[in-house]
């Protein structure tokens, strides 16, 4: 399944360090800095997700966002695809069933803040721009897990992963 390959980037459970090698999630710790990191850098940087939603570019291929499922003791953050913002609230469809979360499944439809997602990503122009958490889980893979991960995120319309900060700002990429 094509979502498969995301989910296993980027369905970081971030309060579980179990290491299930039989799953497709990454887990990290609840305090591992550079997944803190990549979310403080996908929520500082929203409002360029915004505005390439609202007046998306014709070489933009994709849109979604990752956003966190869970209670304050266990966390499961997932992709969310068709994301449409209504101005105040960011909209989108689950990407896969939540492996800790029964009650998430493929195809419900969630609504966060802004402030609230743990990352987005938008590829245009082939350049993948965004997707703070997958970067952080790639540089934790081998390279023939990596190229089979860009592989699989063929159907993006993905080529390659921009620098983190080519794309991000007023006009750029436009």
């Amino acid at each position: 399944m094509k979502w498969r390959i995301l989910l296993l980037l980027c369905a970081c459970v971030l309060a579980c360090a179990s290491d299930d090698s039989s799953s497709n999630v990454g887990y990290f710790a609840s305090d591992d800095p550079e997944m803190h990191a990549a979310i403080d850098s996908a929520r500082a940087t929203v409002g360029f997700f915004l505005e390439r939603i609202a007046d998306p570019p014709p070489s933009q291929t994709h849109a979604s966002i990752k956003v966190r499922f869970g209670n304050d003791i266990r966390g499961e953050h997932i992709w969310l695809h068709s994301v449409r913002f209504d101005g105040g609230r960011l909209h989108g469809v689950v990407d896969e069933d939540a492996v800790d979360f029964p009650d998430v499944k493929r195809g419900d439809t969630v609504s966060r803040a802004p402030d609230e997602i743990s990352d987005w990503m938008i590829v245009d122009n082939g350049m993948v721009c965004g997707g703070f958490t997958s970067r952080v889980a790639m540089s934790h893979m081998s390279d023939e897990i990596r190229a089979e991960t860009d592989s699989e995120l063929a159907w993006t319309g993905m080529i390659s992963w921009a620098p983190t900060d080519s794309c991000i700002g007023a006009g750029t990429n436009r």
